[in-house]
């Protein structure tokens, strides 16, 4: 081997040692573009099944769908729980990996161009029925200043049948320990003589969800609420909401816990 090709190969190994060491995943965990990609295919999966309950209604057709992310990626549940663990030790890192994520969801709302309200009171015969119209993620920051939240009005021509159960959920990430102010969920149902409200504190990261029962009395008129930042809590940077959900289920289905709070 001639010394200007030695020379060359000793640099591109130093080059390469150098990409290694300056690595912030370790070994056996996914790479961070790997990871964005996964995350991004494991978001979509969980969005078909909010879609299409009846397709995936139970834990074993939920299963497959996930495993076939895990099989074009070639790798296995257990090493895609195990990042999840570490890249939740090392949160710098999955909020970067994380926000990338959400710009690739971006781009393909953009290419898919923005959903369009439902024919909502065609829902009511469905036993269990997604309601959500808007984007699935939205992303908070401090430094916003008036209302920092979102807010949905789900106000069908023909109103929801009597006695109807909605359940609110999302995934959170970001929540700061002991905030003065965490992120608050607030679900109220209008009927004829009353509007029923339930609010909560959501006070961790992942999944969270909030339920309502309707009086069986009335009707349902609406759905509202809101999820929404205190703007006096500055300890936090940024608050991501996504996979978000809003299922309205018929009086008849197989709905429980359900927790009710009295008209204020």
């Amino acid at each position: 081997m001639s010394k200007s090709k030695l020379h060359l190969y000793l640099l591109s190994v130093s080059f390469l040692g150098m990409l290694l060491s300056c690595s912030k995943v370790p070994e056996g965990i996914i790479p961070e573009k790997q990871m964005q990609h996964v995350l991004l295919d494991m978001y979509l999966a969980e969005a078909m099944i909010g879609e299409d309950p009846k397709m995936f209604r139970d834990d074993e057709h939920k299963e497959a769908l996930f495993q076939s992310v895990f099989n074009k990626y070639g790798i296995t549940q257990a090493l895609y729980d195990s990042s999840l663990v570490w890249y939740g030790e090392n949160l710098d890192i999955y909020m970067k990996v994380y926000e990338r994520m959400l710009r690739d969801i971006s781009d393909l709302t953009l290419q898919l161009g923005d959903v369009q309200a439902r024919a909502l009171s065609d829902m009511n015969d469905q036993d269990s029925v997604n309601i959500w119209t808007r984007k699935s993620h939205f992303t908070f920051s401090s430094d916003n200043v008036g209302f920092n939240g979102i807010t949905f009005n789900l106000n069908p021509e023909t109103h929801y049948s009597s006695g109807s159960s909605f359940e609110f959920q999302a995934k959170v990430w970001g929540v700061v320990k002991d905030m003065k102010h965490y992120p608050q969920v607030r679900l109220f149902i209008e009927q004829k003589d009353t509007t029923l409200m339930l609010e909560r504190a959501v006070d961790s990261d992942g999944r969270f969800s909030v339920k309502l029962a309707s009086s069986p009395a009335n009707r349902v008129r609406r759905v509202f609420g809101s999820f929404w930042m205190d703007n006096r809590d500055v300890s936090y940077s940024k608050i991501y909401i996504d996979s978000i959900s809003l299922y309205k289920y018929n009086y008849k289905s197989d709905f429980t816990e359900i927790k009710k709070d009295e008209p204020k």
